[in-house]
């Protein structure tokens, strides 16, 4: 096909675009769109940047052979890619230092943008960067799509679309109405790729249905219309987009922020400077936001679930004790027997450890869940300690409570806990009962004499405790200050127990704010009137938050609540070094080279990061090594031994990790550090400390005057490089060792490069792929999925002339339901239903609070569920009769059994509302006889069936007996309300 040269006499000359594909598919695809955008396609080699063109092509595959951008050139690059295929895609325009991606199938539009240059100067960039300054991001969840057209308008951009962390998803928030059909996910996976290759994303290609359709300058931007189209193809319109990541760390993303222009054009590096000033002024403004809306719900949340543990779903501790006291005095009256369970999830500790917190928490709750289905409803469950489940069992003696707690053990140690699609983690229990013996008046006697004899349980049994017998011995043991729930500083929520240490007490907790974990490490109550130990506390948060390092725990915030001083910082989901290395060794292998020269650096690195500071970490070690399996790296904790260089010092360390002089009247240096670094790598290399283990004095000796093992003589393939690199840095006296942490650490990796073979990488643009690819996953695996959240399914449309379904319900009702189904199909039962009905996951969820709210239309479809599952049960009533028996003392705030039907039931519009957030309700009180009269489409016979037994049942609390019915019903005819009628008369 002849094309025309570019004349410089021409008022406009051709534009040229080199490709950079040797298999010649890309010219292939591009040609008809060139031919219409009167643009020239070249040919060209990897020198493509020197030649004199406007802009170079290049699919993701050959992005990596046009090495590193010259210095001065005008050239710019361009990937053509799918969007399908992010990750490549982003992958090769950070690699080739691409201007952007045109995502196929690419239009004349398209092509035109990328030649043309966009009108820029100081004055316009100034102008822009004055009016965003002036946009006020604070009304973003009040006044979402003023304040984001407001930030569009300043980018001369016809949208500005929100990404940002909610719970588990990224939640879309628009300056504009949806465009059409699928425009969210195309946006989402536009933005992804933009924020993670830095440049502009032009979207929009060949379109079958659009037909007849004038394109106009606008979009296609040389002034074809569809008249001139001579192949006869197409084109949707073309958007643009570029986007930047919200940022709540600089290594966790909780959003996305994009600019969405609908003509095609190029960003200007100006404007992508000024997105990224708006992206970290929103990530400061949404956390803020988020943190106050957070606070708002959590405070809702503990109050409306009575100080339910949000895991388990059981009563904390404080709640079950309270509730233990009621039992008591009633079952005084009835003169009836109480036992108390106490069950502990033997080796939780472990499984957080080796699976994650999020696979302990699975398990917790796993087993909260087959507890609760097969006890009675009316027997209390709560969560008085971080491992352990208690149950007041009503009306059982010890012999009885033995055969329910054998079923127990039995339904959870049968079946392993399916964590995930890959993971099922086998449970083990313990469990101790003992009676509540005549007179005890709280649990809180018979909770100290379970938790005198767990320890001594039996695994996989139970052990009865004669409640004759007074085990004092744990009764002031403090088993936690901090209760689940306990909001910190406005921010922090106490999720449970992690470990405790001879000073204080570790808890997983959740940032409000930020939605993230962190953990929160408290000053053991017992000890904070020891001013020492308080100092020495807070030194060791003040060191840690005076450092910001990858390889070093973060700590955010220190402060005091109610007496407890607590300090909150990093949760790092993986394994102390010394629990990997001993599973290594019991599978008979050797902790691999290239991992401990990985681990030499990063440790290294953070070791010099402390002494910059003049700080001497003192105790470096295995078991102070974390690897994070979250974000694969190794972090140093446990600073508490740590001084000043210089400051006096009392002996620290542990013997065979430590250096001589840490025992010792003598000052250290980073030459300290550099000694324990090696024995910890020397461990690694080798199974065993250099000068083996042992009290203090033993092995001082032997480091000050024994000879070091060679580890080339303990592990085959090691070189003696490795010998000497080892014992320059283990010398007894410290000015004989490496000087800084690195550059030991630094010679010991090329010494291990020499062993066994290994030779690292060292191409220049492989290395530079690969940190490409690193940062191109930083933000495409947080926003994983973002495509399909943004694509919004329209509202159920009520059938027949029937109101559409609204309002609200109490997730009390949702809790009973969740217990019924238990107890009919199992644990097992209820995981097959949440894994084929996916919707119902949330609403049957353990965590979800008693007295939170939840949609009506979810209450709805579980019911009808429910229905399926359990055909000829009254479940509906059942679910109406429960939820009034557990929550109408709470919420009617007064004890109905004092009252009159008639006085309870004529206050029926004022606690009404406490129930449902939907319908009015209108009383008639007789004697002996109310009607009831509902203005409100409840959606379903099945909750007008849960309704009538909710009056039935109020009405029973009073101590009469009563019948209901349900005389009109909305859902089945034209009836303007529902009406229910309902009867009582006073037992003899």
């Amino acid at each position: 096909m002849w094309r025309r040269p570019p004349s410089y006499n021409d008022p406009v000359a051709v534009k040229r675009l080199g490709i950079f594909d040797p298999s010649r598919r890309l010219i292939e695809d591009l040609s008809d769109a060139a031919d219409q955008a009167d643009v020239e396609l070249i040919e060209v080699g990897a020198e493509a940047s020197q030649l004199d063109l406007d802009g170079v092509l290049v699919p993701p595959a050959m992005a990596g052979d046009l090495g590193p951008v010259p210095e001065h050139t005008n050239v710019s690059r361009w990937v053509v890619g799918d969007a399908a295929n992010a990750a490549r895609v982003a992958g090769a325009a950070a690699t080739a230092g691409a201007a952007g991606v045109l995502l196929t199938p690419v239009s004349p539009a398209a092509l035109a943008s990328i030649v043309r240059s966009e009108p820029t100067s100081p004055e316009l960039d100034l102008a822009r960067a004055r009016r965003l300054i002036a946009t006020s991001l604070v009304d973003l969840t009040s006044a979402a799509a003023d304040a984001l057209r407001a930030i569009a308008d300043g980018f001369a951009a016809h949208d500005c679309v929100v990404w940002w962390k909610d719970g588990a998803q990224m939640v879309p928030t628009m300056a504009r109405e949806v465009p059409g059909e699928g425009y969210r996910a195309q946006i989402a996976a536009a933005a992804r790729i933009a924020a993670a290759s830095s440049g502009t994303v032009l979207i929009g290609g060949a379109n079958p249905r659009v037909r007849g359709m004038d394109l106009g300058g606008s979009t296609w931007g040389v002034g074809r219309t569809r008249a001139a189209n001579p192949s006869g193809a197409t084109w949707a319109p073309v958007r643009s987009v570029i986007a930047d990541a919200l940022r709540s760390t600089p290594t966790e993303i909780a959003g996305l922020v994009a600019i969405v222009s609908d003509t095609a054009r190029r960003f200007t590096a100006a404007e992508r400077t000024d997105l990224k000033a708006i992206a970290t002024r929103l990530t400061r403004e949404l956390s803020w936001l988020t943190s106050h809306r957070r606070i708002v719900a959590e405070g809702e949340r503990l109050l409306a679930a009575s100080l339910h543990d949000p895991l388990s779903g059981a009563m904390a501790r404080g709640a079950f004790e309270q509730t233990i006291a009621h039992e008591v005095a009633a079952a005084g009256r009835r003169n009836e027997k109480l036992s108390l369970v106490l069950l502990d999830i033997v080796g939780l500790r472990r499984i957080n450890l080796q699976h994650g917190h999020k696979a302990g928490d699975e398990v917790l709750a796993q087993v909260a869940a087959r507890l609760r289905a097969t006890v009675r409803g009316n027997d209390a469950m709560g969560r008085p300690g971080g491992d352990e489940l208690a149950v007041l069992l009503v009306g059982a003696n010890d012999a009885q409570a033995i055969l329910v707690v054998r079923k127990i053990i039995h339904r959870t140690q049968s079946e392993a806990i399916k964590v995930d699609d890959t993971t099922s983690i086998p449970v083990q229990l313990r469990a101790v009962i003992t009676e509540l013996a005549p007179g005890e008046r709280s649990g809180e006697a018979a909770l100290a004499r379970c938790y005198g004899a767990l320890r001594t349980a039996p695994i996989g049994d139970v052990f009865v405790v004669d409640e004759k017998i007074q085990d004092t011995t744990d009764v002031g043991v403090d088993t936690g200050s901090m209760s689940a729930g306990t909001t910190l500083g406005g921010t922090y929520r106490v999720v449970h127990e992690l470990s405790r240490g001879a000073m204080g007490v570790v808890y997983r907790g959740e940032d409000l704010g930020l939605g993230r974990p962190v953990a929160i490490k408290v000053l053991r109550s017992d000890l904070a009137s020891d001013r020492g130990l308080v100092d020495r506390f807070r030194a060791e948060a003040g060191i840690l938050a005076s450092l910001h390092h990858k390889n070093l725990v973060q700590v955010y915030a220190l402060g005091e609540h109610a007496g407890d001083v607590y300090f909150v910082m990093e949760l790092v989901e993986g394994q102390p070094l010394s629990e990997v290395l001993r599973a290594t060794l019991e599978r008979r292998e050797w902790f691999p080279v290239e991992a401990i020269a990985q681990i030499a650096l990063e440790i290294g690195d953070a070791l010099d990061a402390m002494h910059h500071l003049g700080l001497i970490h003192r105790d470096v070690k295995p078991a102070n090594v974390l690897l994070d399996r979250e974000r694969d790296r190794a972090v140093l904790v446990d600073v508490g031994v740590a001084v000043k260089a210089g400051d006096p010092r009392d002996a620290a360390g542990t013997p065979g990790f430590a250096a001589p002089e840490s025992f010792l009247e003598q000052e250290g240096g980073p030459e300290t550090d550099v000694y324990g670094l090696a024995a910890t790598l020397y461990c690694l290399l080798t199974g065993r400390p250099p000068f083996g283990s042992g009290s203090a004095p033993q092995v001082i000796q032997r480091q000050l005057h024994d000879v070091m093992p060679p580890p080339s003589s303990l592990r085959p393939g090691i070189s003696e490089a490795v010998d000497a690199v080892l014992a320059k840095a283990l010398a007894p006296s410290p000015k004989k060792r490496w000087a800084s942490a690195s550059t030991f650490a630094i010679a010991l990796g090329r010494a291990l490069e020499r062993s066994e073979g290994e030779v690292q990488r060292s191409n220049a643009a492989a290395v530079a792929e690969d940190i490409a690819a690193a940062t191109v996953d930083s933000v495409l695996k947080p926003t994983q999925g973002i495509e399909e959240i943004s694509q919004v399914l329209p509202l159920p449309q009520p059938r027949g002339d029937k109101p559409l379904i609204h309002g609200r319900v109490r997730a009390a009702h949702l809790r009973v339901l969740s217990r019924i189904l238990q107890h009919h199909v199992g644990e097992s039962g209820m995981a097959k239903l949440t894994t084929e009905r996916p919707e119902l996951a949330t609403v049957f969820a353990a965590t979800l609070a008693p007295l939170a709210w939840v949609e009506l239309g979810d209450l709805i479809s579980a019911l009808d569920c429910t229905r399926a599952l359990l055909p000829g049960v009254a479940v509906a009533r059942k679910v109406g009769r429960g939820t009034m028996s557990a929550t109408f003392a709470r919420l009617f705030g007064a004890d109905p059994a004092s009252l009159a039907p008639e006085t309870v039931l004529s206050a029926l519009p004022t606690f009404w509302p406490r129930y449902h957030d939907w319908g009015e309700v209108a009383v008639h009180v007789n004697n002996g006889s109310a009607t009831v009269s509902l203005a409100g489409y409840s959606g379903s016979t099945e909750v007008c069936a849960m309704i009538a037994a909710e009056l039935e049942r109020v009405v029973e609390l009073t101590g009469a007996r009563a019948a209901s019915h349900h005389a009109m019903c909305r859902c089945t005819s034209h009836a303007e309300v529902c009406e229910f009628q309902i009867n009582w008369f006073r037992s003899a």
